[in-house]
């Protein structure tokens, strides 16, 4: 059961991706011995690894994430039960996505609720 919610997890973040302007699919997974593809293969600048579970252990997952693929931007796309998909992601590397908004002027950066109201406009 447990793999049947993670792969019914990995397809909803491949619609969103999509939803959103991104080529996205399912990657190719192995059970013990062979290389693995990240949860999601997809343009988005990120290597995604894909939770979707009760109760979660951040720090295995992103180790998993590094083992897997130590050289890249890794983030966890996570979620449980009834609540909205998040994101978790090394914190310089979020400091950095910031400071290369406030550099092109990204309306309202300060206000992350302005994001949700972009979205809006742009659909």
């Amino acid at each position: 059961m447990a793999r049947c919610k993670g792969q019914r997890g990995e397809r909803e973040v491949v619609k969103l991706l999509v939803e959103h302007g991104y080529t996205a699919a399912r990657g190719y997974q192995t059970r013990g011995g062979g290389k693995e593809q990240p949860d999601v293969v997809s343009n988005f600048p990120f290597r995604i690894e894909v939770k979707y579970c009760q109760t979660l252990n951040i720090y295995k997952a992103f180790e998993q994430c590094s083992i897997d693929s130590p050289d890249t931007n890794n983030i966890v796309v996570f979620r449980k039960n009834g609540d909205p998909w998040r994101i978790a992601l090394d914190f310089r590397k979020f400091l950095h996505i910031l400071h290369l908004l406030r550099s092109i002027k990204y309306p309202s950066i300060n206000n992350f609720l302005d994001l949700d109201k972009i979205h809006e406009q742009s659909n």
